[in-house]
Formats: C-alpha cells, sequence, structure tokens
C-alpha cells in the first residue's frame, strides 16, 4: 500500500476538533443544499419576475465576495469559533426571514444578510482546521474539510425536494434549524477562541546586512509568496472554469443527448460522491504525501482532460465518466489550495482563506452568466471556455515556478551561507 493511503492511529482521524469542524461545515453545507432545489419555485410562487428571480440568486455570492475577506480578517483577530457561531446563527435568522415573508425587498435583504453572514463558516472552518493539524497532517484535515461540505450538498438537495413535500417553505425552516445546530455546536465543542497564530516564517531566508536592503525591496516578491499568490489565483480561474459547467451541463445533456432528468441527477450525484470519496482516501494523504504543489497541477490537468472528453462524449455512461474525471480534479484542488494557504499564510490565515472564498464566490457569479451566454452562440463554447481556463492556469503556474525558481538563486547567490530557503 502506497504511503499516503496508510492513516496512522495517531492521524487526524482522532482529533477531535477536527471531528466537530467537519460536522458544522456539513450542517451548514446539507442547510444551503436544502433550499437550492426549492428556491426557484418558491420565490416564483410569491410573484417575481425571472429577471428578479436571477438577481436574487446572484446577490446571496455577490455579498459573500464582498464579506468573505472581511470575516477572514476577522477571523485572525477573534479567533474561529466565534466567527462560526455567529456567522451560521446569521445565517439562520434569515432562512427564518426568507421562510415567512413574500415582500420583494425583505427577500433580498434576508438573502443579502444571509450571504454577508454566511460567508464567515467556510473560512473560518477550513483556518481553524488548520490550526487544528500538524504540518504534516494538514492535507488530510482540509480533505475531511472538503468531503464535509461535498457531502452536505448531495444530501441537502435531496433532503429539500423531499421537504418541499410538505411546503416550500419548510426547507428554509429546516436550513435555519441545521444552521442553528452548527452555530451550538462551534460555540460549545471548538476550541477557545484564540486568533491565528503565526507560524515559523522561513520564507524569507536570514541574510547579510549589505545584502538586507535588497531582500528588503524584494520582500513582495519572496518564492513564498509568489506560490500562495498563484494558489489564490488556481481558486479564481477554477471556480471560474467550473461555473461554466455548472450552468449548463444540464442544457448540453438535455440537447445533444436527449437525458432526463433523473440521468442527470445520477450524473451529479456520482460526480458528487467521487468528490468526496477522492478528498477522504486519496487526496488529503497525497498532499501530506507529495505535496501541495503536485496535486494541485493534477487537478488542473485532470479537469483540462476531463473538459475536453466532455466534448466527444457519445452517450450517458462516457459523459458521466469526464464529469466524474472533473470532480476527482476539484478535489484536488480545493484540497490543496486551503492546505497551501494554512501553512504558508502564517498569522495571516484566516485573512487569506476569507480572500480565498471572496475570488472563488466571484468566479461563481461570473462563470454561470458567461457560460450562459456563450451556449446560445454554441454549446461546446461554455465546456472549450473551461478546457481553456485551467489550460492557462497550468501554464501561468509553471511560469511563477520557473521565476520562483530563479529568485532563490538570485537570493542563494547574494548569501551562499544561508540554506532555509522555503518555496
Amino acid at each position: 500500500m502506497p504511503p499516503w493511503l496508510h492513516i496512522r492511529p495517531s492521524s487526524v482521524w482522532r482529533n477531535r476538533a477536527l471531528w466537530t469542524l467537519l460536522l458544522c461545515v456539513f450542517i451548514v453545507s446539507v442547510g444551503f443544499g436544502i433550499v437550492v432545489p426549492v428556491l426557484p419555485f418558491y420565490v416564483r410562487q410569491i410573484g417575481i419576475t425571472p429577471s428578479q428571480i436571477g438577481l436574487l440568486l446572484s446577490s446571496y455570492a455577490l455579498t459573500q465576495v464582498i464579506t468573505a475577506p472581511l470575516w477572514g480578517i476577522l477571523t485572525d483577530r477573534i479567533g474561529s469559533r466565534k466567527v462560526i457561531s455567529l456567522g451560521t446563527a446569521g445565517l439562520a435568522i434569515s432562512l427564518v426571514v426568507f421562510g415567512l415573508t413574500s415582500t420583494l425587498w425583505v427577500l433580498f435583504a434576508s438573502r443579502m444578510f444571509g450571504g454577508a453572514m454566511g460567508a464567515g463558516a467556510v473560512p473560518a472552518s477550513m483556518t481553524s482546521a488548520g490550526n487544528a493539524s500538524l504540518p504534516e497532517q494538514r492535507g488530510a484535515a482540509m480533505g475531511m474539510m472538503g468531503a464535509g461540505m461535498g457531502a452536505g450538498f448531495i444530501l441537502g438537495p435531496a433532503l429539500g425536494g423531499y421537504l418541499s413535500s410538505w411546503g416550500l417553505a419548510i426547507p428554509f425552516f429546516m436550513a435555519a434549524v441545521t444552521a442553528m445546530i452548527a452555530s451550538v455546536l462551534a460555540a460549545i465543542l471548538l476550541p477557545g477562541n484564540t486568533p491565528t497564530q503565526a507560524a515559523p516564517d522561513h520564507s524569507v531566508p536570514s541574510i547579510t546586512a549589505k545584502s538586507s536592503i535588497l531582500s528588503n525591496r524584494h520582500r513582495w516578491f519572496t518564492p513564498g509568496k509568489l506560490v500562495l499568490g498563484f494558489f489564490l489565483f488556481a481558486a479564481l480561474m477554477a471556480s471560474f472554469g467550473d461555473g461554466n459547467r455548472q450552468s449548463t451541463l444540464a442544457l448540453y445533456s438535455i440537447d445533444l443527448f436527449g437525458l432526463r432528468a433523473d440521468e442527470v441527477g445520477l450524473t451529479l450525484t456520482l460526480m458528487g460522491l467521487t468528490y468526496v470519496v477522492a478528498q477522504v482516501a486519496i487526496v488529503g494523504p497525497a498532499v501530506d504525501w507529495i505535496g501541495e504543489t503536485a496535486v494541485l497541477f493534477a487537478g488542473l490537468v485532470l479537469n483540462v482532460i476531463g473538459f475536453g472528453l466532455f466534448l466527444v462524449a457519445l452517450e450517458f455512461w462516457t459523459l458521466t465518466a469526464t464529469i466524474c474525471l472533473q470532480g476527482a480534479g476539484m478535489a484536488c484542488i480545493q484540497t490543496s489550495i486551503p492546505s497551501m494557504i494554512s501553512k504558508k499564510a502564517g498569522a495571516h490565515q484566516g485573512t487569506f482563506m476569507g480572500l480565498r472564498t471572496g475570488l472563488e464566490n466571484a468566479s461563481r457569479v461570473a462563470g454561470p452568466i458567461w457560460g450562459g451566454r456563450v451556449y446560445e452562440l454554441s454549446p461546446a463554447y461554455p465546456f472549450w471556455t473551461g478546457t481553456l481556463t485551467y489550460a492557462v492556469c497550468i501554464l501561468i503556474g509553471a511560469l511563477i515556478y520557473i521565476v520562483r525558481a530563479f529568485i532563490r538563486r538570485s537570493q542563494l547567490s547574494l548569501s551562499p551561507e544561508t540554506n532555509n530557503l522555503v518555496y
């Protein structure tokens, strides 16, 4: 058995704080997924127009683009526990208000408030998971968090569809209950509200006095900061590419293959299962064994292949296989990025986790809009866009790592006596 598939008894699976965080993100994800299948039907029942529905759906993510980085900064100052508890409690309140009202401006206000409050839960949970795990277990810890969210997103829509038979407002109230449960669990079970601790920073080498001026002038272009910047860029690009698929997959499957709704649902379910299983069993341990960079590039390559093969799929099962390949690729990306941030951001983990969430939400707004527009020109264009997006990310990443190597050689030539360069 490869070393990265072996789970040691002293691994993250015995970490109580991580299990608490896993439960919190799972509950929040279930709560979010519950409302997804019924939200358009609920607001249409109220009588608003299709354009207003689109704006209402986008307002949640747009609010998160703005507030997620602010929550990240707050996490670094007051600690993850308070942020998770406060954010999920606010989300619960917004869901109750949304389920009780039929007034348009209140619907928008509650939806935007929910987006603003819910934006803090995921980056704070990732930050707390980083603080609760050892560096050599960081990949497995982030894999657990990602798997918890993925499982919630799989179960949530199915539960929401079932609950809607009792009334279209019922899923919103149930989602509020799950969010409040997560808030209470975070407040009671998570470790104390200790602000993010700074990890030893080896990204800038210790140098002699005669070269210190040069080092200060280039301190924002250190190898570590370049790599961290690329991982944030990858988060932006990956979410944009994925957004092209999310907004057009069902249309493509119906228009070109004549699939039924249940067949499209089965495809997405199998993709979600691939995502969850890959994160827990393979990707998380692989990050700890071969490193975040290798796993990130593997995920980008898998998505290039998956999007490319999607365009030549011939029937249901080949289409499903390519979608599952993309799910495995996203598992690599969504695990390696928070792991790298937790290791390299030092005392600013929360800030960078929030920035990552904001960038991803911005792409989740722009990606579906772009995908829907170019689909009208040709059903293949959204998937060509996805292929090119991931390919460009690979090329830019390769360029950044070439620049990183050049900077490391330059710094080493200035101070040959130092050998503690990292990234």
